[in-house]
């Protein structure tokens, strides 16, 4: 049996492994602008925790196996 599954979306393979943790800076202006507690922020950088992940696309290939009785 051979399966292919895949994502059209740039950013999918860092949704499905996750991401260190990183620096984020803008790339076309002077500041990052976004809202934190319902308030406006401005900051030149900030620190990205990372993320753990979520390996969607294991669990498609996983759940059609359930559904075709192939697992």
């Amino acid at each position: 049996m051979r399966t292919e599954v895949f994502a059209t979306a740039r950013y999918a393979k860092w949704v499905h492994d996750g991401t260190a943790p990183h620096t984020i800076v803008p790339r076309r202006a002077q500041v990052l602008r976004f809202e934190v507690g319902g308030h406006i922020v401005f900051a030149r950088r900030v620190q990205h925790p990372g993320y753990r992940g979520n390996a969607f696309l294991s669990s498609a290939v996983r759940d059609e196996m359930v559904r075709e009785n192939l697992l």
